[in-house]
């Protein structure tokens, strides 16, 4: 198995397709509604033009294949060796940028009741 997580595994779309309607047909377990419940207690945040802005930067900065790669070393690929690495604080900065854009965005289900 490889050291880093900078590899290809197999698609595993076929079931979480079928677990995705599986879970649309009989609704979510106990255990989800209830941490649903505590995320509700957070304030969704405010959708600014600075928010927006973050987004639409952090998508500009996603390559072909939506990841978000720059040039760098491996610890364990050989001592001066460059290539293409994911860095996993910007990775975490990039999802939180989307994920506040993505709860600050009005739901269709709440545009389609104004």
């Amino acid at each position: 198995m490889p050291t880093h997580y900078g590899f290809k595994v197999t698609s595993k779309v076929d079931r979480l397709q079928r677990d995705y309607q599986r879970l649309l047909e009989s609704g979510p377990p106990q255990s989800a509604r209830r941490r649903a419940e505590r995320v509700d207690r957070y304030p969704v945040p405010r959708l600014t033009s600075g928010l927006t802005r973050q987004a639409q930067e952090v998508v500009q900065r996603m390559d072909q294949r939506g990841a978000w790669v720059e040039r760098g070393e491996l610890r364990r690929a050989g001592e001066g060796e460059v290539n293409e690495i994911i860095e996993t604080r910007d990775f975490i900065e990039n999802v939180e940028v989307l994920s506040r854009f993505i709860a600050a965005s009005p739901s269709d289900e709440s545009a389609a009741t104004r």
